[in-house]
């Protein structure tokens, strides 16, 4: 029998509407009368239950729910506090993804590439430049000037200064 017999024939049982072909094609599953007699069962059992919580337990729960709301007020402020706290580190860290967002589009500044040529057996000198003017092109910053040269002997680098 499939869950939808089932939930058919339980509609049924508890009074609720349910469409006759429906309910007539439920009926006609194998196990279908012996569920309608497991629900009258289970129904009996239920409505002969007269068991009923004691006062004092009752007076016991009513006390533990009034002094229940009292205790849980710091933590509604704590958890507004976590909250706050929460929201402010993710518009932090959203600012910093855009910054980098942002950086990341626009084009890096080039760089001036130098290049040298030598003979076999002759030092290796970098080509003449032309001399600098002592303003730097548009939209860039001076670089400042180097403090300290290098020397190229047998592929180690030494400082000019040895």
């Amino acid at each position: 029998m499939s869950s939808n017999h089932r939930e058919m024939l339980s509609a049924f049982f508890d009074g609720e509407p349910v469409e006759p072909d429906l309910l007539a094609t439920a009926l006609r599953e194998p196990g279908a009368a012996e569920l309608l007699v497991e629900f009258a069962r289970l129904r009996t059992a239920v409505q002969a239950d007269t068991s009923h919580p004691t006062e004092e337990f009752c007076e016991s729960m009513r006390e533990t729910l009034e002094r229940g709301d009292e205790r849980y007020r710091p933590r509604s402020q704590t958890t507004r506090m976590s909250l706050a706290a929460s929201l402010a580190l993710a518009a932090a860290l959203g600012g910093f993804g855009i910054r980098a967002l942002m950086d990341r589009q626009q084009p890096a500044p080039e760089r001036p590439v130098m290049q040298a040529s030598r003979a076999p057996g002759e030092p290796l000198r970098p080509p003449a430049r032309a001399p600098r003017s002592n303003e730097p092109p548009q939209g860039r910053r001076a670089l400042p000037e180097p403090d300290l040269q290098l020397r190229f002997d047998a592929w180690l680098d030494t400082p000019a200064s040895r």
